[in-house]
């Protein structure tokens, strides 16, 4: 049986960019050249986070995430600007996900809260911020540790149904310092 990569999805303004250097830099990573565009169907999503996962090295990062849109209702939502949020979670509910989320620490809400709070808070050793380099992907990549998983695609869309901002979360402001001073979500000590 051939082993399977850990699936890395890297979130930030220039993904593809830093993703590609971070192949660059490590023997173990590869990373796939392109984020599906806006406006491309789900199943054109899941067809290219196929292609992420039929990748053989230890790390596979993509640089885009295959809830994306799921993302875009819950934020337009929150905004007032639309409310396609059920139609998108129907629509992603079974999507594989990510065993990881890099996330870029300068990520704007409400899409930095989507990672930053909501996710962190369902699995904290599966959702990390870095400083938006190539780098900054590598020595994250290095701290990964196994812990809870991510729950389900469908299992996250029932959280974002109700998921207030502000109330949960990574403290980003402490990316770059020890690792066992990293903040943990409201209210509890960090075990780290």
């Amino acid at each position: 049986m051939a082993a399977q990569a850990t699936l890395v999805s890297v979130i930030a303004a220039k993904a593809v960019e830093i993703v590609v250097a971070a192949d660059e830099l490590a023997t173990n990573v590869h990373a796939i050249d392109r984020a599906p565009d806006r406006g491309e169907d789900v199943s054109s999503v899941r067809e290219l986070w196929g292609a992420v996962k039929r990748k053989p090295p230890v790390y596979a990062l993509a640089p885009f995430d295959p809830l994306r849109q799921l993302v875009e209702a819950w934020s337009a939502r929150l905004v007032g600007t639309t409310d396609d949020l059920e139609l998108m979670i129907g629509l992603t509910t079974g999507v594989e996900i990510p065993d990881f989320y890099l996330v870029d620490e300068r990520t704007p809400a409400p899409a930095g809260a989507w990672y930053f709070e909501m996710l962190y808070s369902e699995a904290p050793r599966r959702v990390h911020a870095f400083d938006g380099t190539a780098q900054g992907v590598i020595r994250e990549l290095r701290a990964l540790r196994a812990g809870p998983e991510l729950p389900s695609a469908g299992r996250i869309g029932e959280r974002a149904r109700s998921f207030i901002p502000g109330t949960v979360g990574l403290r980003t402001t402490t990316v770059g310092t020890d690792r066992s001073q990293r903040a943990a979500p409201a209210g509890q000590r960090s075990a780290e």
